[in-house]
């Protein structure tokens, strides 16, 4: 029953994350959305210990490395794809594009080391406190 409970945790915090990764990923609000990442992380390392699934903490961390990196490549791989798209004529350069897309994934890879340092760092601590 345990681990049942583990795959809603889960689950709910990945929908979670990703909402907030949409926010991360957008050149504006990424230095503040980097705070509600941190935040995030907190409260996650918490309810683990909260909802004592604290025996999932190193599958956690696994699973979501796998989902963050599985992410990233699609991302990386649609984003690629989107370049064809967009007549560059418009006003919007190639190099624009390119580093606009730079930005985003460089973006995303700090925001998935955030969640999963601070997560790793915060759950740690609450549990040992």
């Amino acid at each position: 029953m345990e681990i049942f409970y583990y795959i809603i945790f889960a689950l709910v915090t990945w929908l979670l994350l990703m909402q907030i990764f949409k926010f991360s990923t957008y050149h504006k609000f990424f230095k503040y959305a980097v705070f509600f990442i941190i935040f995030y992380a907190v409260l996650n390392g918490y309810a683990l210990i909260f909802f004592d699934l604290h025996s999932f903490f190193i599958w956690h961390l696994i699973i979501f490395l796998i989902l963050l990196y599985n992410n990233y490549k699609k991302q990386k791989k649609s984003m690629s794809k989107f370049g064809h798209l967009i007549d560059f004529e418009k006003g919007m350069t190639k190099e624009f594009f390119e580093l606009s897309l730079e930005r985003t994934l460089k973006y995303h890879i700090i925001s998935s080391l955030t969640y999963l340092i601070v997560f790793a760092v915060a759950f740690t601590y609450l549990y040992n406190i």
